[in-house]
């Protein structure tokens, strides 16, 4: 159970994958083998409490981008409880060719654009790091809130050369990256205070470890 938490109550199928390539997760195989809790969330009562879902929609064909960059879903959530630094906001990026998972947490939500300036950066740093060339064409994929297609927001866009889609309004599926996204981060952050017996007011904290795993993480879309 210990190590079930402290992988921040993952699935065993991520799990069986990284003992197969030998990733060192503080625990042996013989061990995770004979241990009553292999097929989570199953048998954990947080994962099963905190990680309910719908049933998934038929996806749309689309090209994917293979580009770290190049097209870019977002999308704010919130308000929720007023967090020890007074944060009520996140902001998610989510990158499609990767699946590479970055959050920024808002006090207000018109704080979104210093959101995505600090998220061009981390870009930048890391396209650098691969070697790929500095300019590229970006295209942020958002739905129809006001705070992210007009306004300051779309000024700087203009300015940068950074194209701007957005979904249709009430039409979740149009930003189902986003929004699995979403769904991840907060089942795992709600799961991360029930079992570790922090205050809500402490959901950055869980958050902020939510994404570092699942940037870490199996994931079968890349193989």
């Amino acid at each position: 159970m210990l190590q079930h938490v402290r992988l921040r109550h993952i699935g065993d199928k991520p799990v069986d994958h990284m003992f197969a390539h030998n990733v060192p997760m503080g625990i042996n195989e013989s061990q995770y083998s004979c241990s009553p809790l292999q097929h989570c969330p199953e048998r954990c009562i947080a994962c099963r409490l905190t990680k309910a879902i719908r049933p998934s929609v038929k996806p749309t064909g689309r090209e994917l981008s293979t580009e770290l960059g190049s097209l870019v879903w977002s999308d704010t959530c919130g308000p929720f409880r007023i967090s020890a630094g007074r944060y009520r906001w996140f902001a998610l990026f989510v990158d499609d060719s990767t699946s590479w998972i970055c959050i920024f947490f808002l006090k207000h939500k018109s704080d979104y654009l210093g959101a995505f300036k600090l998220y061009l950066v981390e870009v930048k740093c890391l396209r650098s790091g691969m070697g790929l060339p500095e300019d590229y064409h970006m295209v942020l994929h958002t739905d129809g809130d006001s705070t992210m297609i007009a306004g300051q927001t779309t000024a700087f866009c203009k300015e940068q050369g950074i194209e701007q889609r957005h979904g249709s309004p009430y039409l979740h599926e149009n930003q189902a990256r986003a929004e699995r996204s979403h769904r991840d981060v907060q089942a795992m952050t709600r799961a991360l205070l029930l079992t570790s017996g922090f205050g809500v007011e402490m959901w950055p904290l869980a958050a902020r470890h939510a994404v570092y795993i699942l940037n870490r993480i199996f994931l079968k879309s890349l193989n």
